[in-house]
């Protein structure tokens, strides 16, 4: 059989499918939206993918696309409410004494099931900077619950911007994958 360009993107489409999601802080809700989109009008393109990797806030939509799709609303209206909140802070996100991970880890605590960490391993990738080496760490096993919050919020924090200090995972401190 002759090999057409047709033929060549069939033959891919049926090969394993990833998706990546970039780091983009409040225009996270772009990402939302278009998980939201996914849903309802590309299911059979959704199911054909095996892994979703993320940086940031590509990386906390990416959980949710890999973990509970039928949360995305519920991010969407957190993400609006976490864009009030710093927008009411005096200095936004550098308001001394806020911390913007602390809201974002309170979602996550409430929003991610229980088996959350089970459902992501092997199938959720996220970005994460280590501080030391200054190498790029692509993370998709989650021995527990709480280690994956942390790559979560470790992939989202920004020095200075989103915490004071890194987040420590296994005795190595990390940070936005995006960076």
């Amino acid at each position: 059989m002759e090999e057409t360009e047709d033929n060549i993107f069939e033959s891919n489409y049926e090969k394993e499918m990833n998706l990546s999601l970039c780091g983009c802080g409040f225009l996270g809700i772009y990402h939302l939206g278009v998980a939201a989109c996914l849903k309802q009008h590309g299911a059979s393109f959704l199911s054909s993918i095996q892994k979703v990797a993320g940086a940031s806030a590509g990386a906390l939509v990416a959980s949710v696309l890999v973990i509970d799709d039928s949360k995305i609303e519920e991010c969407k209206n957190f993400t609006y409410g976490l864009a009030k909140e710093v927008k009411s802070k005096p200095l936004g996100a550098l308001t001394p004494g806020y911390n913007l991970l602390d809201s974002i880890k309170t979602f996550l605590n409430t929003m991610l099931p229980e088996d959350a960490h089970q459902k992501a391993s092997g199938k959720l990738y996220i970005s994460l900077i280590n501080t030391r080496t200054r190498e790029n760490v692509l993370v998709h096993q989650y021995p527990s619950r709480e280690h994956l919050i942390k790559c979560l919020l470790a992939s989202s924090h920004i020095p200075l911007y989103a915490s004071r200090l890194p987040v420590k995972i296994d005795g190595q401190k990390y940070m936005d994958g995006g960076n």
